[in-house]
């Protein structure tokens, strides 16, 4: 067990000692399945549906601007084949060249755009990302919280919850006082009629 790992549990297990302590009474302890609950709100599809939009809008961008730079890039060969032509004269030469010098600068230009926008669109995707999750999990916790505070429970723990060597955290837990599904009915008690479809 690592040191990280030692820490966490025997903080968590002075967190539940000292709860029991504090309490005069039997102390009440309910589980949720987080996961379930994440993944069966109504906000979470939606987040998905407007996190994949957004995803889809970056990626047509992003493909016109490769269309843009492949087609300057032929347009580029072009030039430099028509200005490279025997018989054509010095000065048509010159311009010809003068061209495919200032589509070069262009082509440069567009792969410097094509770079930023890149960069862009994965910091914008992560934060979206990251945002739409934080929100949802606040939403969530609210909930718990109120029905913990409401029911009198001292500890609420997540049922789905994994240690870092992938093996479940809560070992056993009875039905008796598993809050997963009034937790998910109450965070979808006001979702939209087409949400709860799927």
């Amino acid at each position: 067990m690592t040191n990280t790992l030692k820490t966490h549990a025997l903080t968590l297990s002075l967190l539940v000692l000292s709860t029991l302590a504090g309490q005069a009474q039997t102390p009440k302890i309910a589980v949720v399945d987080m996961k379930s609950v994440f993944d069966g709100y109504w906000k979470t599809k939606q987040a998905s549906v407007t996190f994949e939009g957004r995803k889809t809008d970056y990626a047509e961008q992003h493909q016109k601007m490769i269309d843009q730079y492949q087609a300057a890039n032929e347009n580029y060969r072009n030039l430099r084949e028509s200005a490279a032509e025997t018989a054509i004269s010095t000065s048509e030469k010159e311009r010809r060249s003068q061209q495919a010098e200032e589509k070069l600068k262009e082509i440069q230009k567009l792969e410097r755009d094509i770079r930023d926008h890149q960069k862009s669109m994965e910091g914008n995707l992560t934060e979206t990302r990251f945002r739409l999750r934080r929100n949802i999990l606040q939403d969530i916790r609210e909930v718990i919280k109120t029905k913990a505070q409401t029911d009198r429970y001292t500890l609420v723990l997540d049922s789905a919850a994994e240690g870092i060597n992938q093996t479940p955290v809560v070992l056993f837990s009875s039905s008796n006082n598993d809050i997963t599904e009034e937790i998910l009915g109450k965070l979808n008690e006001g979702a939209p009629v087409d949400a709860t479809q799927n």
